[in-house]
């Protein structure tokens, strides 16, 4: 019985655990700071507020990669952590007012954005951009 006692403390310490990391901002930022290391290029991001398990607002996004830049001042983004379970990114919504591209002149032809190879199959929803520039 003392088993059976000790067995169910765990279960709920890591339930308890699990939740805090999807619903703080704490786990946001870590996990943010993960991206912005792995990703190809360079990602920068001035604040960002929410939580984990979603809705996320970033502020101030810089992404520079070989002759390809995207900048925009504020994207809110909602995701399905579950889908994770199925190999799967779920973005179900991206919202930014604006975005801005920019490439970078040259004589060859216009460059491709940088290839990002992740892990998982990437299922994208919701999109709205009100201006691209």
């Amino acid at each position: 019985m003392k088993r059976l006692w000790i067995a169910i403390a765990l279960l709920l310490a890591l339930t308890a655990g699990t939740l805090t990391l999807f619903y703080s901002e704490g786990a946001l930022h870590w996990v943010l700071l993960r991206a912005a290391a792995a990703v190809p290029g360079e990602l920068s991001v001035k604040t960002v507020t929410g939580r984990f398990a979603g809705p996320i607002t970033l502020r101030g996004v810089l992404y520079r990669a070989d002759a390809f830049e995207l900048r925009a001042e504020e994207m809110t983004v909602d995701w399905s952590p579950l889908a994770l379970l199925r190999a799967t990114l779920r973005i179900t919504a991206w919202h930014s007012p604006q975005v801005f591209i920019t490439l970078a002149p040259g004589n060859a032809a216009t460059p491709a954005p940088p290839e990002w190879r992740l892990p998982w199959r990437v299922e994208l929803a919701g999109i709205r951009i009100a201006q691209l520039a």
